[in-house]
Order: structure tokens, then C-alpha cells, then sequence
């Protein structure tokens, strides 16, 4: 019973790890600047969000 916990336990701990790391890799830190103009068409401004990384 006791070894049974132990490997449940450790699997529980390497699945909170991995998901971390997974988390983290697909929601990099970024910097994010909304609604720049660039330009003008027929009197109404064009925008654009500009997304860099964070470093």
C-alpha cells in the first residue's frame, strides 16, 4: 500500500511539473502595445497591435 502512494505521488508530482513547463512555453511573457497607427484610408485611421517578447 505504501509503495502504491509512493508511485502515485510521484506521478501526481511529474504531471504538475510537466504542465507547468507546458503552461509556460505556450504563454510566453510578451509586451503588448494596442492600436497603433500606421496610416490613414479615406479619412479613418489604420491600426495594428504589436506583440513582442517581454526580454
Amino acid at each position: 500500500m505504501k509503495r502504491a502512494l509512493g508511485l502515485l505521488l510521484i506521478l501526481l508530482c511529474s504531471l504538475l511539473i510537466t504542465s507547468a513547463f507546458l503552461w509556460r512555453y505556450f504563454h510566453p511573457a510578451v509586451e503588448r502595445t494596442n492600436g497603433v497607427v500606421y496610416g490613414q484610408r479615406h479619412g479613418k485611421d489604420l491600426t495594428m497591435d504589436i506583440v513582442r517578447p517581454a526580454k
